[in-house]
Protein backbone atom coordinates (compact mmCIF):
# COMPACT_ATOMS: atom_id res chain seq x y z
CA UNK A 1 0.00 0.00 0.00
CA UNK A 2 1.04 3.32 -1.00
CA UNK A 3 1.71 5.98 2.06
CA UNK A 4 -0.07 8.94 2.09
CA UNK A 5 1.46 12.26 0.65
CA UNK A 6 3.43 13.83 3.65
CA UNK A 7 2.26 17.02 5.04
CA UNK A 8 5.74 18.97 3.78
CA UNK A 9 6.19 18.10 0.04
CA UNK A 10 8.12 20.86 -2.39
CA UNK A 11 10.59 21.17 -5.16
CA UNK A 12 13.80 23.19 -5.16
CA UNK A 13 13.69 24.30 -8.78
CA UNK A 14 15.27 27.36 -11.37
CA UNK A 15 12.91 28.16 -14.33
CA UNK A 16 15.49 28.30 -16.63
CA UNK A 17 17.03 25.20 -15.36
CA UNK A 18 16.04 22.45 -17.75
CA UNK A 19 16.10 19.41 -15.18
CA UNK A 20 13.53 21.48 -13.19
CA UNK A 21 11.60 21.84 -15.59
CA UNK A 22 12.04 17.78 -16.28
CA UNK A 23 10.48 17.62 -12.71
CA UNK A 24 8.35 20.15 -13.14
CA UNK A 25 6.38 18.81 -15.91
CA UNK A 26 6.45 15.34 -14.49
CA UNK A 27 4.96 16.42 -11.31
CA UNK A 28 1.94 18.18 -13.10
CA UNK A 29 1.31 15.23 -16.04
CA UNK A 30 0.92 12.94 -12.94
CA UNK A 31 -0.99 15.67 -11.22
CA UNK A 32 0.46 16.31 -7.91
CA UNK A 33 0.48 19.92 -6.88
CA UNK A 34 4.21 20.19 -5.46
CA UNK A 35 5.01 23.54 -4.00
CA UNK A 36 7.82 25.40 -6.02
CA UNK A 37 10.89 26.60 -4.40
CA UNK A 38 12.34 28.91 -7.24
CA UNK A 39 15.71 30.04 -7.70
CA UNK A 40 16.48 33.81 -9.22
CA UNK A 41 18.44 33.75 -11.94
CA UNK A 42 19.76 36.69 -14.27
CA UNK A 43 22.77 36.46 -17.08
CA UNK A 44 24.84 38.79 -14.53
CA UNK A 45 24.65 36.58 -12.02
CA UNK A 46 23.10 33.40 -13.00
CA UNK A 47 22.48 31.39 -9.88
CA UNK A 48 23.70 33.81 -7.58
CA UNK A 49 23.89 32.96 -3.67
CA UNK A 50 22.03 29.82 -2.90
CA UNK A 51 20.09 29.61 0.04
CA UNK A 52 21.24 27.96 2.51
CA UNK A 53 18.44 25.62 3.07
CA UNK A 54 18.96 24.50 -0.84
CA UNK A 55 22.72 23.30 0.43
CA UNK A 56 21.58 21.74 3.17
CA UNK A 57 19.92 19.25 0.95
CA UNK A 58 22.11 18.93 -2.18
CA UNK A 59 25.01 17.41 -1.95
CA UNK A 60 25.90 18.76 -5.32
CA UNK A 61 24.66 22.18 -4.52
CA UNK A 62 22.41 22.22 -7.72
CA UNK A 63 18.76 22.45 -8.29
CA UNK A 64 16.41 20.15 -8.45
CA UNK A 65 15.95 18.65 -5.44
CA UNK A 66 12.73 17.39 -3.96
CA UNK A 67 12.05 17.39 -0.41
CA UNK A 68 9.64 14.51 1.26
CA UNK A 69 9.30 14.91 4.85
CA UNK A 70 12.54 13.87 6.05
CA UNK A 71 14.04 12.89 2.38
CA UNK A 72 16.00 14.86 0.39
CA UNK A 73 15.96 13.64 -3.15
CA UNK A 74 18.43 14.93 -5.84
CA UNK A 75 18.66 14.35 -9.45
CA UNK A 76 15.96 14.87 -11.76
CA UNK A 77 15.85 11.24 -12.79
CA UNK A 78 15.46 9.99 -9.60
CA UNK A 79 13.77 12.33 -8.71
CA UNK A 80 10.53 11.54 -11.43
CA UNK A 81 11.21 8.10 -10.50
CA UNK A 82 10.76 8.70 -7.14
CA UNK A 83 7.47 10.13 -7.66
CA UNK A 84 6.60 7.47 -9.92
CA UNK A 85 6.71 5.09 -6.81
CA UNK A 86 5.62 6.89 -4.36
CA UNK A 87 2.97 8.82 -5.97
CA UNK A 88 1.79 6.67 -8.42
CA UNK A 89 -1.22 8.55 -10.01
CA UNK A 90 -0.78 8.85 -13.95
CA UNK A 91 1.57 6.84 -14.85
CA UNK A 92 4.74 7.94 -16.78
CA UNK A 93 6.14 4.91 -17.31
CA UNK A 94 5.75 2.10 -19.37
CA UNK A 95 3.72 -1.31 -17.30
CA UNK A 96 6.27 -4.14 -18.33
CA UNK A 97 9.90 -4.34 -16.75
CA UNK A 98 11.58 -4.20 -21.04
CA UNK A 99 9.52 -1.25 -21.85
CA UNK A 100 10.97 0.58 -18.48
CA UNK A 101 14.25 -0.13 -19.39
CA UNK A 102 13.65 1.54 -22.83
CA UNK A 103 11.78 4.63 -21.18
CA UNK A 104 15.23 4.85 -19.02
CA UNK A 105 17.10 4.34 -21.58
CA UNK A 106 15.42 6.88 -23.79
CA UNK A 107 15.83 9.66 -20.96
CA UNK A 108 19.68 8.40 -20.08
CA UNK A 109 20.46 9.63 -24.18
CA UNK A 110 18.75 13.18 -23.33
CA UNK A 111 20.37 13.49 -20.22
CA UNK A 112 23.78 13.14 -21.95
CA UNK A 113 22.84 15.57 -24.91
CA UNK A 114 22.05 17.88 -22.64
CA UNK A 115 25.22 17.56 -20.39
CA UNK A 116 27.65 17.35 -23.25
CA UNK A 117 26.00 19.91 -25.77
CA UNK A 118 23.77 22.25 -23.21
CA UNK A 119 26.99 24.11 -21.45
CA UNK A 120 28.51 24.78 -24.72
CA UNK A 121 25.59 26.06 -26.40
CA UNK A 122 24.75 27.59 -23.23
CA UNK A 123 27.83 29.50 -22.61
CA UNK A 124 28.37 30.56 -26.52
CA UNK A 125 24.88 31.46 -27.74
CA UNK A 126 23.01 32.90 -25.04
CA UNK A 127 25.64 33.93 -22.36
CA UNK A 128 28.19 35.64 -24.16
CA UNK A 129 27.54 39.52 -25.18
CA UNK A 130 26.46 40.54 -28.74
CA UNK A 131 29.53 40.56 -31.15
CA UNK A 132 31.60 38.43 -28.27
CA UNK A 133 34.28 36.02 -30.30
CA UNK A 134 32.71 32.27 -29.82
CA UNK A 135 34.51 29.00 -29.82
CA UNK A 136 33.54 28.13 -33.08
CA UNK A 137 34.89 24.68 -32.98
CA UNK A 138 32.94 23.63 -29.66
CA UNK A 139 30.08 25.16 -31.32
CA UNK A 140 30.19 23.18 -33.98
CA UNK A 141 31.07 19.60 -31.86
CA UNK A 142 28.54 20.97 -30.07
CA UNK A 143 25.71 21.18 -33.12
CA UNK A 144 27.11 17.86 -34.82
CA UNK A 145 26.49 16.09 -31.76
CA UNK A 146 23.12 17.34 -31.64
CA UNK A 147 22.23 16.88 -35.26
CA UNK A 148 23.67 13.09 -34.75
CA UNK A 149 20.81 12.95 -31.35
CA UNK A 150 18.13 14.40 -33.62
CA UNK A 151 18.65 11.33 -36.29
CA UNK A 152 18.54 8.75 -33.80
CA UNK A 153 15.24 10.18 -32.30
CA UNK A 154 13.82 10.65 -36.17
CA UNK A 155 15.04 7.06 -36.59
CA UNK A 156 13.21 5.69 -33.47
CA UNK A 157 10.02 7.81 -33.63
CA UNK A 158 8.70 6.20 -37.70
CA UNK A 159 5.64 5.12 -37.30
CA UNK A 160 4.85 5.69 -33.14
CA UNK A 161 3.63 8.92 -31.49
CA UNK A 162 6.28 8.40 -28.53
CA UNK A 163 9.35 7.05 -27.84
CA UNK A 164 7.94 4.51 -25.43
CA UNK A 165 4.32 3.84 -26.83
CA UNK A 166 2.31 5.88 -24.73
CA UNK A 167 3.49 9.50 -23.45
CA UNK A 168 6.27 9.12 -21.07
CA UNK A 169 9.24 10.28 -18.56
CA UNK A 170 11.47 9.99 -22.13
CA UNK A 171 9.16 12.01 -23.89
CA UNK A 172 9.68 14.46 -21.32
CA UNK A 173 13.22 14.32 -21.41
CA UNK A 174 13.81 14.51 -25.07
CA UNK A 175 11.22 17.22 -26.14
CA UNK A 176 13.20 19.33 -23.42
CA UNK A 177 16.35 18.44 -24.67
CA UNK A 178 15.13 19.21 -28.59
CA UNK A 179 13.67 22.39 -27.00
CA UNK A 180 16.61 23.86 -25.85
CA UNK A 181 19.21 22.79 -28.84
CA UNK A 182 16.24 24.30 -31.30
CA UNK A 183 16.43 27.97 -28.95
CA UNK A 184 19.99 28.06 -28.41
CA UNK A 185 21.25 27.57 -32.67
CA UNK A 186 20.86 24.46 -33.09
CA UNK A 187 17.51 23.02 -34.45
CA UNK A 188 16.89 19.44 -36.13
CA UNK A 189 17.77 19.87 -39.89
CA UNK A 190 14.67 20.09 -42.23
CA UNK A 191 13.09 16.80 -43.35
CA UNK A 192 12.98 15.01 -40.09
CA UNK A 193 9.18 14.96 -40.24
CA UNK A 194 8.48 12.31 -37.81
CA UNK A 195 10.85 14.29 -35.02
CA UNK A 196 8.86 17.22 -36.43
CA UNK A 197 5.29 15.70 -35.54
CA UNK A 198 6.51 14.19 -32.35
CA UNK A 199 7.49 17.56 -31.09
CA UNK A 200 4.66 19.82 -32.35
CA UNK A 201 2.38 16.63 -30.89
CA UNK A 202 4.42 17.02 -27.19
CA UNK A 203 4.70 20.84 -27.19
CA UNK A 204 0.06 21.16 -27.36
CA UNK A 205 -0.01 19.31 -24.12
CA UNK A 206 -1.26 21.90 -21.39
CA UNK A 207 1.42 21.23 -19.10
CA UNK A 208 4.16 21.34 -21.24
CA UNK A 209 3.00 24.40 -22.91
CA UNK A 210 2.58 26.59 -20.07
CA UNK A 211 6.38 25.25 -19.23
CA UNK A 212 7.84 26.73 -22.08
CA UNK A 213 6.02 29.80 -21.83
CA UNK A 214 7.30 29.92 -18.47
CA UNK A 215 10.58 29.02 -19.83
CA UNK A 216 10.49 31.81 -22.41
CA UNK A 217 9.13 34.84 -20.38
CA UNK A 218 12.12 34.02 -17.54
CA UNK A 219 14.62 33.89 -20.63
CA UNK A 220 13.62 37.55 -22.25
CA UNK A 221 14.04 38.71 -18.27
CA UNK A 222 17.05 37.53 -17.38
Amino acid sequence: MTDEKPREMYLWSGTLSVFSAKVRIAAREKGLAIEIRDLPWTRAHQWGDKPAALLAVSPRGEVPVLVDGDLAVFDSTIINEYLEERLPGTSLMPSDAAGRAKCRMWEELADDMLARALPVLVREVYLKPQGAPRDETALADARAAAARYHRRLEEALGGQDYLCRAFSLADIGNFLAVAFCRTLGAPPDDGLAHLAAWFQRVAERPVVKDELDAITRASAAA
